[in-house]
């Protein structure tokens, strides 16, 4: 609570003055982007407490990873704060009114019955299934098909990104379009290196689990993989390949792109 930012008075007020903006373009709505870095990652860090309105749906666009800096792709904290909070909002509501579409969070707990829905799509097919937050300590709970209930630390690697680009996907939609489904939303998800820590059966039906947990968003992968690519239809593929007379870097589509 002590700590202070070193920066100087004009820096602070630009500062202000573009969280001020980005506030006002949340309630108007928005164009959705969402970048997920090659260097992405999870570190085991644990639920922060913050304000929910500020975490889930008028979070600090300038915070969001870049392909560039390894340092802020780290997936954990987000992932986790946006389960949490979702939860433990959709939940005060319920309590509150003892019907979670009429209380003073609704938007909230319509958000979570999305949440849900989307991991309903993704996580099956990596062995496992959200259940929700665990009470005493809002951590992100997760059943394995053995019937083990573990926290997102303990997780594969594969569901942990799955989990990650469902949820905040979702989140950056529910932002951009507050009077709008979620899931119905649009936007525009960069995913690069999509094979990074995927199974290679997970690698094949990426395309298809992204798309149909969240039908309306445009996900642009770019992958090394085949089998990410056999995921996909044909028309849906782009190649680039250095020409080897030329030593040029050229552009192949269709059948072309998935011919070597």
């Amino acid at each position: 609570p002590t700590a202070s930012l070193e920066e100087r008075e004009d820096a602070a007020t630009l500062r202000r003055r573009e969280q001020a903006l980005f506030d006002r373009k949340a309630t108007e709505g928005g164009y959705v982007l969402v970048t997920f870095s090659g260097a992405r990652w999870f570190s085991r860090t644990p639920v922060l407490l913050t304000t929910p309105e500020r975490t889930i749906l008028r979070y600090d666009v300038r915070s969001t990873a870049s392909f560039e800096d390894a340092t802020r792709a780290d997936l954990t904290r987000e992932t986790k704060q946006v389960l949490s909070f979702i939860g433990v909002a959709s939940a005060l509501s319920r309590s509150a009114s003892g019907d979670a579409t009429s209380g003073p969070l609704p938007r909230f707990a319509g958000l979570e019955h999305r949440l849900r829905e989307v991991l309903d799509v993704l996580l099956p097919a990596a062995g496992c299934s959200y259940l929700g937050v665990d009470p005493t300590r809002l951590e992100p709970l997760f059943e394995t098909r053995e019937g083990r209930v573990v926290e997102l630390d303990e997780l594969p690697k594969s569901a942990r990104h799955l989990t990650a680009f469902g949820v905040l996907t979702l989140r950056a939609l529910a932002a951009a379009y507050p009077g709008k489904d979620a899931r119905e939303a649009e936007g525009v998800v960069l995913l690069d290196d999509a094979e990074t820590h995927m199974e290679l059966h997970l690698q094949r039906a990426l395309g298809s689990l992204l798309r149909k947990a969240l039908p309306k968003v445009q996900w642009i992968l770019t992958t090394s993989s085949p089998a990410v690519t056999l995921g996909c239809d044909t028309e849906e593929v782009l190649a680039l390949r250095r020409a080897t007379a030329t030593g040029r870097v050229e552009l192949f589509e269709g059948p072309l792109a998935v011919v070597h």
